[in-house]
């Protein structure tokens, strides 16, 4: 099992880290996030991709996230986890960029 594989076992086992969250809370964002590679999973993530990206045009700005995590997915444990989103968000940028995805 590669990385993804093992993070997400983690998520739904309740394991995340020492940020407080209890183990509920990430069986929650585990089950709203979809990681897996099937078909079903990328159609859900190309929908959630659209819900998050009002404006169309195709990138995911910090506020969208913000937006997204709290309006759209309704994570508001996560939503309130904004230094993490945050690290998260500039870890990303231009990742589409290293690993060769056409945008």
């Amino acid at each position: 099992a590669g990385p993804s594989a093992t993070r997400s076992a983690a998520l739904a086992k309740g394991k995340g880290g020492s940020s407080g969250a209890k183990s509920s809370d990430f069986r929650e964002w585990a089950g709203k996030l979809p990681i897996g590679k099937s078909e079903s999973d990328q159609t859900r993530r190309n929908e959630l991709f659209q819900q998050f990206d009002p404006n169309g045009n195709g990138y995911l700005s910090l506020a969208e996230v913000d937006k997204g995590v709290h309006d759209i997915l309704g994570l508001e444990d996560l939503f309130q986890c904004k230094p993490a989103i945050m690290r998260a968000f500039q870890a990303a940028k231009g990742i589409h960029t290293v690993i060769g995805c056409a945008v």
